[in-house]
């Protein structure tokens, strides 16, 4: 994440590229003053770890998402980061990572968000939102229902 400019990147400089989207996206609002805030405490435990020598002396805590024991990252392939974020919450194996992207969409379609900005948010097509999510949109078939609304 980039906290500087509020951008999720979405892949890793050092990842391949895959038919997977994952492009840019900034970070929600309500997102930003927590993530400013992990980066200060991350930065007063990175001091304690290397006094421990659990970190390196040039070494800082870097990733968002760290075990608090030793403040390393929970790297790798993704699944697996989530299984170690689900166990260090105590949430059991029914919550997929897809169950998020749903309710992101879901959320933002009741929110009445533009159709373009929510499907480049979430890495999607416009068609591909509408399609799946747009029942959720407060105008969903809005003018339709409207239209048997006078005499005829």
């Amino acid at each position: 994440m980039n906290l500087d400019a509020m951008v999720y990147q979405g892949r890793g400089a050092e990842e391949r590229r895959t038919k997977k989207r994952r492009p840019p996206a900034k970070i929600a609002n309500r997102l930003r003053p927590h993530l400013v805030r992990w980066r200060k405490i991350d930065g007063r435990r990175s001091a304690e770890l290397r006094a421990t020598g659990l970190l390196d002396p040039d070494e800082e805590i870097r990733f968002v998402i760290n075990r608090m024991h030793d403040g390393q990252p929970l790297a790798g392939k993704i699944r697996s980061a989530l299984d170690g974020i689900l166990e260090d919450a105590g949430l059991g194996d029914d919550v997929v990572r897809h169950s998020l992207r749903h309710t992101a969409a879901t959320w933002l379609m009741q929110q009445g968000t533009d159709h373009w900005q929510a499907a480049g948010w979430l890495g999607m097509t416009v068609e591909q939102l509408e399609q799946t999510y747009g029942h959720h949109h407060p105008d969903f078939q809005g003018k339709a229902a409207e239209a048997f609304g006078g005499r005829r």
